[in-house]
């Protein structure tokens, strides 16, 4: 690590590298400064000191991870009738529509409905229920597995075994 920034811009640009709020200055691993400067063609380099992170700090990390796991396997789409229908959220606001559209019209039916991008099919009112429900399930089961697992990475008592809880190892185990 090197603090004189324009020594550091005169061996390749201060864009190959960041400095830190103490004026430390870091290579990007992999850049010529950074193999040269492990050559040692700069004279010694001043040893790296990580920072700690604490027990709290790496759970809520770790929690934080787990909503955006969890918002992943909700958008991810789910299993209908043989094949995958989207549930993003743009996918999870038409379904909602027809399905109270459905529930409100016996009669209801949409006659061409883009289940994937080019894939096209009729729906009938009880194909139409079916598939609200499918997603509102779909749903539903990505929040009972976060409530599932959540109690299980608050109650970790190291930071190494929060680094080591994998969620998505753990999301597809039996619950």
């Amino acid at each position: 690590m090197y603090k004189d920034l324009k020594f550091i811009n005169e061996l390749g640009g201060i864009n190959a590298t960041y400095a830190d709020d103490s004026g430390q200055v870091y290579f990007d691993p992999g850049s010529p400064a950074h193999t040269a400067a492990l050559n040692g063609d700069y004279g010694p380099i001043a040893p790296c000191v990580e920072s700690e992170i604490s027990l709290p700090d790496a759970i809520a990390a770790k929690l934080a991870e787990l909503d955006d796991y969890r918002w992943q396997m909700e958008i991810g789409g789910a299993a209908f009738g043989g094949g995958m229908i989207r549930t993003d959220w743009n996918s999870q606001n038409k379904i909602a529509a027809a399905y109270i559209m459905a529930i409100n019209d016996p009669d209801y039916a949409i006659p061409v409905w883009e289940v994937v991008p080019g894939t096209f099919m009729a729906l009938d009112n009880a194909t139409i229920r079916a598939l609200g429900i499918t997603v509102r399930d779909h749903v539903q089961a990505t929040f009972n597995r976060k409530a599932q697992l959540h109690p299980g990475i608050s109650a970790l008592d190291s930071v190494e075994a929060v680094a080591a809880f994998d969620i998505g190892a753990e999301w597809s185990a039996p619950a």
